[in-house]
């Protein structure tokens, strides 16, 4: 019996006679459309990810982060950005600074990776944990005048978005005047700062931090030179 049942088993007929059933055609359809489906859904993905990468991120998307940002205390103004590899987004020359402080510092990025926290973003929520700037150029301008200010070059700083308002800082490099500077440290409590009045509110108003002092300090490092 058990001869007979494989022989029958393996009969190309039964076989054939089997996957004609009406239950097993059925069965073999819905399998085909869910494969097609998976295999369209795989296809879009991989195009939104190229069209991120290559293109860049849609406007409704730059926003939801320009904001983002803005509530982290950092204004951030960008033209363009585009998805790096993995949960993090390129941005190209970016200027850090108060819109509301003309005279205030000023930090332009060659580079800026903003890395996102993936979890909060599947559930569409925009929340980032870390920045990395590199390629930097941070000015502190006397006036409005082009020239008239202090320039810290080759600014590079890796910043930590910590819970509790609380920003690491590590491996933050810097050169001002031909010194290299190496910075790191924590800081909490940090949209306090937002409150701190150091910085002219208007252009052309030297009362507050002393303005005319910065700029004859900026003038001697000018006449100082370093051989080593």
């Amino acid at each position: 019996a058990y001869r007979r049942f494989t022989k029958s088993a393996t009969n190309p007929m039964s076989l054939a006679a089997f996957l004609q059933r009406p239950t097993v055609r059925r069965w073999r359809t819905v399998f085909r459309r869910v494969r097609i489906t998976l295999w369209f859904l795989i296809f879009l993905m991989v195009a939104a990810v190229a069209y991120l990468h290559l293109i860049g991120l849609p406007d409704f998307l730059k926003q939801d982060l320009l904001q983002h940002l803005s509530e982290r205390g950092f204004e951030v103004q960008f033209s363009s950005a585009r998805l790096g590899w993995g949960p993090d987004v390129m941005v190209e020359n970016a200027s850090f600074h108060r819109s509301d402080r003309p005279l205030g510092p000023r930090l332009a990025a060659g580079l800026t990776l903003i890395h996102i926290n993936l979890p909060k973003l599947l559930h569409r929520h925009v929340s980032v944990d870390a920045l990395l700037i590199s390629e930097g150029s941070l000015r502190l301008p006397f006036s409005e005048a082009s020239n008239d200010s202090l320039s810290v070059n080759d600014v590079s700083l890796d910043l930590t978005l910590l819970p509790n308002d609380t920003i690491r800082l590590q491996n933050g490099r810097a050169t001002f005047h031909g010194i290299h500077i190496t910075l790191g440290g924590t800081v909490t409590n940090y949209l306090a700062t937002r409150d701190l009045k150091l910085w002219p509110a208007e252009a052309g108003t030297n009362q507050i931090l002393g303005t005319d002092s910065l700029r004859q300090f900026a003038a001697l490092l000018d006449k100082i030179h370093f051989t080593a």
